[in-house]
C-alpha cells in the first residue's frame, strides 16, 4: 500500500502555478482502490508512470489542466517519499480518433522532485494542444489505447501466430483440420495449493491466430463494374433518363490488389513485429488486436516463440462485396476470404480506405461459423450498403447488436442476448464462455464479464436479397478473475508474462477487443449471430501482499 503524503494537493497546485500558460490543479483522495481507474483510463504512458499506476494503490492523485486543453497527471512515486512522478493524458477531443493515437512512441512520463519549481523543468512531458493536431496526423502514441479498467477482466484472443490459422479465443471455436470438425475441449485451469495456497491458474486466453494485416495499395479508383460475384465487369448500360447510381468504392480489380498487397505487407511486418509497417494497412479494432500479440510474442523468452510462417489470401476464391456510394461516403468493401487454395472462404474481412494516407486499410476480419452468407442485394453486380447505426428499417443495428453480444458474456444472454439473437453456434458458444468460465473456479475465486468503453464504433452494413442487412460490428469487454478470500493468488501464465510479469495478483483485469457479424431481417425478429473474433489487448492487477516488496527488484519498477 503507497503511503499517504500529505503535501500531493499542494505539490499539484505549486506545480501548476509554474507552468506557461494558465494551468489548474484537480486533486482527488480516493476512498477506495477503484477510484483511481477513471483517470488513469486515459494516461498517455506505457512506461514509467504506467507501471506504478498497473502495480499499486494510489491513495490520491491530481490532474493539471493547461489553457489549450493539455492534461497532466500526478501521482506519488511509490518508495521514493521526495519524488513524484507527472505523465500527460491523452487528448479527450471530439475530433481525436482512436487511430490516431497509433504507429509510433508514447510521450512516456518522469519522474520529479517534490520541488515545485525543480520539478516544471523543460523536459516536463507537457502535451501538445489537442486543438493543434490535425485529424489527417498522427498524434504520437505507442498504441492505441483500448479503455482499460486497470484491474480486471481478460475476455478473448490474444496476439498472432502469424500463421493463417483462424483467430481463436476462449469464447470462440478454436481450430480445427477443418471447418466441419467439432470444437477442442477449453484449455484447463488448474488449481493447486503451495504454501501459501495458491489459487494456480495459468490463464491461457486463447491465441489469435491469424495475420490479421490489412494490405493496402495506394490505388487511382477507375470505376469498373463487377459480375454478380463481384469478379468481372458488367456491361448493362442505364436505362435513358434514369438517374446515374452512386460509383463503387473501387473495381473488382483493385480490390484485389489490395488483398495482395495486404498478404505481402503482412508478412513484412510479421516478420520482425514491425508496428510501424503494420500500422500502413490495418486501423482500427485490427490494429488493436494485432499489436496486442507482438506485445504477448515479445513477452516470452526466445525458446518458446513460435517461427513465423508466411502466409497469403487467395484472391481467386475471394468472394467481394463492394458497394456503391454516394458522394461524401467514406469508402470501405468486404470479401470473404481464405488462406487455402481451393478451400471456401471461412473469414469475413472489411476493407477501409484512409484517404489522408491515400491507402486502403483492413479494419476488420471475423471468422465465420459457415462459409455461407446470406444472399446479398446485388444491383449490376455490385452490393448496396445501407446504414448500420439508426436504420429504422432493420430489426436491429448496430448498437442493440453490440449490447446483445456484451450480454451474452455478462448474463449469459438472459437480459437481451436471447431475445435479440436466434440461437446459433457463435451465439451458443458466447453463453457457453459465461457459463463455463464463470464457475471454473469453484469457491475459491470469481469470473466477472462486464462492457468496456468501446473505442472502436464504426459499424459496416450490407442490404442482404430479403431486405434485411448483414451488420459488421465491434466491441469490447473484459473479464475480471479475482480470488475468493486472502491467502490464494492467481498465477499469470506465461501467455501474460507481457502484462504481468509472472507476479501473483489477487486479480486480473483482461481487456478484449472484438469483431462481430450478424445478420439483420427487415422485419421484427430475432437477428443471427454469424461468427465473432476476439484479442486480449491488455492485462493487469494488483499483486499479492507478499510480493509488495520484492517487485521493486522487477527490471521495469521504479
Amino acid at each position: 500500500m503507497t503511503s499517504l503524503r500529505t503535501d500531493l494537493a499542494a505539490f499539484a497546485a505549486g506545480l501548476s502555478a509554474r507552468l506557461p500558460g494558465t494551468w489548474t490543479s484537480q486533486y482527488q483522495r480516493h476512498s477506495q482502490y477503484a477510484d483511481q481507474f477513471p483517470r488513469t483510463e486515459q494516461l498517455w504512458d506505457t512506461g514509467h508512470v504506467d507501471y506504478v499506476i498497473s502495480q499499486y494503490v494510489l491513495t490520491h492523485d491530481a490532474v493539471l489542466h493547461g489553457p489549450a486543453d493539455q492534461r497532466l497527471y500526478v501521482a506519488d512515486r511509490p518508495r521514493y517519499l521526495h519524488q513524484f512522478v507527472v505523465a500527460p493524458l491523452a487528448p479527450d477531443s471530439t475530433h481525436i480518433k482512436p487511430h490516431h493515437f497509433a504507429g509510433v512512441e508514447e510521450p512516456n512520463g518522469i519522474a520529479v522532485p517534490k520541488d515545485p519549481a525543480r520539478a516544471a523543468h523543460p523536459r516536463l512531458p507537457v502535451p501538445p494542444a489537442s486543438s493543434s493536431v490535425p485529424p489527417a496526423h498522427r498524434l504520437r502514441g505507442k498504441r492505441s489505447r483500448p479503455s482499460r479498467p486497470r484491474r480486471g477482466p481478460a475476455g478473448h484472443g490474444q496476439g498472432h501466430r502469424r500463421e493463417p490459422a483462424p483467430l481463436r479465443t476462449h469464447h470462440q471455436r478454436r481450430p480445427s483440420a477443418s471447418p466441419s470438425e467439432g470444437r477442442a475441449p477449453d484449455p484447463p485451469y488448474a488449481l493447486t495449493h503451495p504454501r501459501p495456497q495458491i489459487l494456480g491458474v495459468p490463464i491461457r486466453i486463447a491465441r489469435r491466430t491469424l495475420p490479421l494485416f490489412a494490405g493496402a495499395a495506394c490505388l487511382a479508383l477507375a470505376l469498373t463494374g463487377c459480375a454478380d460475384d463481384g469478379t468481372a465487369a458488367a456491361k448493362q448500360p442505364p436505362n435513358a433518363g434514369s438517374a446515374p447510381k452512386p460509383a463503387p468504392a473501387l473495381s473488382a480489380a483493385q480490390a484485389r490488389d489490395v488483398i495482395t498487397h495486404y498478404s505481402k505487407i503482412n508478412n513484412e511486418a510479421n516478420a520482425d513485429r514491425n508496428r510501424a509497417q503494420l500500422d500502413t494497412v490495418e486501423d482500427g479494432p485490427l490494429y488493436a488486436m494485432s499489436v496486442s500479440d507482438y506485445t504477448e510474442t515479445e513477452g516470452l523468452p526466445a525458446a518458446d516463440r513460435t517461427p513465423y510462417k508466411p502466409w497469403s489470401y487467395d484472391t481467386a476464391s475471394a468472394k467481394l462485396y463492394i458497394p456503391r456510394l454516394g458522394a461524401g461516403q467514406d469508402r470501405w468493401f468486404a470479401a470473404t476470404l481464405s488462406d487455402q487454395k481451393g478451400k471456401a472462404p471461412s473469414r469475413l474481412a472489411v476493407f477501409a480506405e484512409r484517404p489522408q494516407h491515400k491507402r486502403w486499410e483492413m479494419v476488420s476480419v471475423v471468422d465465420l461459423d459457415s462459409p455461407k452468407l446470406p444472399d446479398i442485394a446485388l444491383d449490376d453486380g455490385y452490393a448496396t450498403a445501407v446504414a448500420a447505426d439508426g436504420n429504422k428499417h432493420l430489426a436491429a443495428d448496430a448498437n442493440p447488436l453490440r449490447t446483445a453480444v456484451l450480454d451474452n458474456f455478462a448474463t449469459g444472454g438472459t437480459h437481451t442476448g436471447t431475445k435479440v439473437f436466434t440461437p446459433t453456434t457463435a451465439s451458443k458458444r458466447q453463453i457457453e464462455v459465461h457459463d463455463k468460465t464463470g464457475t471454473r473456479f469453484g469457491d475459491q475465486g470469481t469470473t466477472v464479464f462486464a462492457g468496456a468503453a468501446n473505442r472502436y464504433k464504426d459499424a459496416y452494413a450490407l442490404k442482404t436479397a430479403d431486405g434485411g442487412a448483414l451488420v459488421l460490428f465491434s466491441h469490447m469487454h473484459t473479464q475480471t478473475d479475482a480470488v475468493a478470500h486472502s491467502g490464494l493468488q492467481i498465477n499469470p501464465g506465461k501467455e501474460d508474462r507481457a502484462w504481468l510479469h509472472d507476479v501473483p495478483r489477487t486479480s486480473i483485469t483482461y481487456t478484449f477487443v472484438c469483431n462481430d457479424a450478424a445478420t439483420v431481417p427487415a422485419k421484427a425478429a430475432p437477428s443471427r449471430l454469424i461468427g465473432y473474433t476476439c484479442a486480449r489487448t491488455d492485462a493487469s492487477g494488483p499483486p499479492v501482499p507478499s510480493w509488495s516488496d520484492r517487485v521493486q527488484t522487477h527490471p521495469r519498477a521504479t
